[in-house]
């Protein structure tokens, strides 16, 4: 992972984030895209670039309903 400006790149598929949460890829695929239009995650070919990693934590830390 990298750091940058106060954002982290994950260079990590979509496939693999899938494997590591026991979700299917169309789960990761709809929060991650859910995650880019409020504007906290970017995009690419095979990496995630968080933008604001402590909205994402946050969000981690609500217990689910």
């Amino acid at each position: 992972h990298r750091q940058q400006r106060g954002s982290a790149e994950i260079e990590v598929s979509q496939d693999d984030l899938a494997h590591l949460l026991g979700v299917s890829r169309q789960v990761v695929n709809q929060a991650l895209t859910a995650w880019r239009r409020e504007g906290w995650l970017a995009l690419g070919r095979g990496r995630v670039q968080l933008l604001a990693p402590e909205r994402l934590a946050a969000l981690a830390g609500q217990p689910r309903a």
